[in-house]
């Protein structure tokens, strides 16, 4: 009899713990981040786009504020640049991130305020390209 209890005891847990894990759902896959872009990435990337439209802007995110939606790019003329100028935020692909407006320059950034291009849309980083397709005529 004690035989019996103790295999019907494991044949019991088994198949609870086989119900339970075949009840459990798979936890949602992350979805694929985008590379941030290495120096030379950068530089090859930004040397093709300014070939294929000489009168574009482009520079790299040095810093983001996810929390106020601000972030600051170098490697940009700044003297181009003025108060309330619209840039866009690229990924490694080229793909659009967010838009923004300038609300500050200094000696070497520029400083953006952002909004997401959509709801499903990553929060910059750092490394990110920031381009404005061509620069108006002033």
């Amino acid at each position: 009899m004690r035989f019996r209890s103790a295999r019907l005891m494991v044949v019991g847990t088994t198949m609870a713990l086989a119900f339970t894990a075949g009840c459990a759902s798979e936890p949602p896959k992350p979805a694929p981040k985008s590379a941030v872009l290495s120096e030379d990435s950068y530089a090859s990337i930004k040397a093709a786009y300014l070939a294929a439209n000489p009168n574009a802007r482009v520079g790299r995110v040095d810093a983001v504020l996810p929390a106020s939606r601000r972030l600051s790019v170098t490697d940009i003329p700044l003297a181009d640049f003025k108060k309330g100028d619209v840039i866009s935020v690229v990924d490694d692909k080229l793909n659009p991130i967010a838009n923004g407006s300038v609300v500050e320059t200094d000696a070497t950034d520029l400083y953006v305020v952002y909004e997401p291009v959509s709801a499903a849309s990553r929060t910059p980083t750092a490394g990110d390209m920031a381009v404005r397709a061509e620069t108006p005529t002033r």
